[in-house]
């Protein structure tokens, strides 16, 4: 924690904020309770946040996965494409479901 901190000394007149501020995720466990989904890091009402986490396991639930991304990346190779568009909006759980809602589903 102490070189994150002399590390920020060049943020000048913010520093002192920076580093109340990793002082503070630090004491608060502000890091290890996100990957725990603890909502409490944003909010005591989970109602909004319970279902904004599921990034945290992405990785590991895709695990199963790979064998059918890999197949539908060769399909879509295989067709031609060569080019993607990426649509999205400001936060990464919200612009999946408003893209849900816009596009559907397959």
């Amino acid at each position: 924690m102490a070189d994150v901190v002399r590390s920020v000394e060049a943020l000048g007149e913010y520093c002192s904020l920076v580093e109340s501020t990793l002082t503070r995720l630090d004491s608060e466990s502000i890091v290890s309770r996100i990957w725990q989904g603890d909502h409490r890091v944003w909010n005591d009402d989970p109602t909004e946040i319970r279902d904004r986490l599921g990034w945290l396991s992405l990785p590991r639930d895709m695990r199963g996965d790979t064998a059918s991304l890999a197949a539908f990346s060769a399909r879509v190779k295989d067709a031609g494409f060569e080019s993607a568009v990426l649509l999205g909006m400001g936060g990464s759980s919200l612009g999946t479901e408003v893209l849900h809602r816009t596009l559907g589903s397959q």
